[in-house]
């Protein structure tokens, strides 16, 4: 059972970090619609189906540094990505104003960062 723990502990904190690096690169092309129109299907998806995508992308995100957060006790570094994934959505579909977008996207690469070396650094995180 622990060995479970530790392979779903060290899942969800590699998909943390990706999901945060790659979270800057779907925002100037948004991710799934970039894709789809480089396959010529971009009339496929709504423009106002974007924020369910990113919300998406955010949730799992969100959920990785929980169990990660849960793991090295430091839940500040959550509320950190929050508040960065929030930023992030209000700048891009409630006030529309780049800046906004810009430090909700260095927060939240800040908490995936900090986020990876206290999980390096923490004694109860070791396999």
């Amino acid at each position: 059972m622990e060995m479970i723990k530790k392979t779903i502990s060290a899942f969800f904190s590699f998909l943390a970090s990706i999901l945060t690096l790659a979270c800057p690169i779907c925002f100037p092309l948004l991710g799934v619609g970039g894709v789809l129109s480089a396959l010529g299907l971009g009339f496929l998806i709504p423009l106002g189906a974007n924020i369910y995508f990113i919300g998406a992308i955010f949730g799992l995100a969100w959920l990785s540094m929980f169990f990660s957060a849960k793991q090295h006790q430091r839940y500040w570094i959550l509320m950190l990505s929050f508040l960065g994934g929030g930023l992030i959505l209000i700048g891009r579909f409630i006030l529309v104003y780049n800046p906004a977008i810009y430090v909700g996207l260095f927060l939240f690469l800040l908490s995936a960062i900090l986020n990876l070396k206290f999980k390096r650094s923490c004694s109860s995180c070791k396999s």
